[in-house]
């Protein structure tokens, strides 16, 4: 159950980065990009040198490449550590500091992340809201699943009630 709960809350923090920044590149123009590097990776991975990109919608491929690795990515808040909430937020803050400082030093698209100040402060902001949901969900999923399970060697008191009472 620990590895559902995990899976399910690193996706609940996928998806509200992605959610988020997808939001903010339409509402505002000048807002951070964090889906345009990973696409331009995913460009030159899957062409070979000399020959015209194949893919025809780059930046929904990398959507899901990145809905993928950040679900497998903020998983790893639920595990082995007794606050979450620690480790979801380290994690956060740990992608979005990657997210800005890692393209523009492999030479890929990194104005679309750190353009400015607020560009960085903005893009590491998603990601640890990313990794603050992760680590909700996770706890409402254990707390969850921990209250449902009854043990029988520590069973509720209603079970040593008797079924019917007979008094003669």
């Amino acid at each position: 159950m620990k590895l559902l709960s995990s899976v399910v809350g690193g996706f609940a923090g996928a998806l509200t980065v992605t959610i988020l920044h997808q939001l903010l590149s339409r509402k505002y123009e000048g807002a951070p990009r964090p889906d345009l590097p990973a696409a331009d990776v995913l460009k030159v991975a899957v062409t070979k040198p000399g020959e015209p990109a194949r893919l025809k919608k780059p930046l929904m491929a990398s959507t899901a490449a990145q809905m993928l690795a950040s679900t497998l990515y903020f998983s790893l808040a639920g595990t082995r550590m007794k606050n979450m909430f620690t480790a979801g937020s380290l994690g956060g803050l740990l992608a979005g500091v990657g997210a800005v400082a890692l393209p523009r030093k492999y030479h890929y698209n990194g104005a679309a992340t750190d353009a400015g100040k607020k560009h960085k402060w903005v893009t590491i902001a998603l990601y640890l809201a990313g990794g603050l949901v992760s680590a909700m969900v996770i706890r409402w999923m254990d707390r969850r699943s921990r209250s449902q399970l009854v043990s029988p060697y520590n069973p509720p008191m209603e079970s040593y009630k008797p079924v019917i009472d007979i008094t003669v």
